[in-house]
């Protein structure tokens, strides 16, 4: 299990969120992009501001829920990556009893930011996204040479879209990195 932290919210071209989780470790520059919408983009920027609010919303009275039946959040764990599909466990102490529930790595971070809780990722998580953001970004390369003509091969043809939306679930964001480095501006974000 690596802790990480909040890097930052990104927006993608068409509008899509991700919550960017960097490794807590500094000499670690893994990230984690995971896609999350915007209700739960919201919650999270809720809690980096700390405004108060005066009722609470859904993971405040989650945590409430536990907090009423005796137990605490001791951390979230984004544990698997499974068909482009993250999954995490909020993980409760009970007494002496721990319990993994299953949750949406969303709402498991939403929680753990109102607990103030550790967040993990498994080590082998953050292995595959780091291959498979190098994987789009070079074949997100090779087909911008073959369009800009730098190859020369007979059979060399640029990527659809049809193609390239198949290429990976990165492959979005790794054109809002692309757009931060070729126009000088940085995606939307907010901490």
């Amino acid at each position: 299990m690596i802790e990480v932290e909040i890097q930052h919210i990104a927006l993608s071209r068409n509008s899509d969120k991700y919550l960017v989780l960097k490794a807590k470790d500094p000499a670690d520059d893994r990230i984690c992009p995971v896609m999350i919408g915007h209700f739960e983009a919201e919650a999270i920027i809720e809690t980096q501001g700390n405004p108060k609010q005066h009722r609470p919303k859904t993971h405040d009275l989650l945590l409430n829920t536990i907090a009423d039946l005796g137990a605490t959040v001791e951390h979230v764990y984004v544990r698997s990556l499974e068909d482009d599909t993250f999954f995490a466990d909020v993980t409760v102490r009970q007494g002496d009893d721990l319990r993994d529930i299953d949750a949406r790595p969303s709402d498991a971070i939403n929680l753990a930011l109102r607990a103030r809780v550790p967040i993990y990722v498994a080590e082998d998580v953050l292995d595959r996204v780091a291959r498979d953001m190098q994987r789009v970004e070079d074949e997100m390369e090779e087909a911008d040479d073959t369009r800009r003509g730098h190859r020369h091969e007979e059979s060399s043809e640029p990527v659809t879209a049809e193609q390239r939306e198949k290429l990976s679930a990165y492959s979005d964001f790794m054109e809002t990195l692309s757009l931060e480095e070729s126009e000088g501006e940085g995606p939307a974000t907010r901490q």
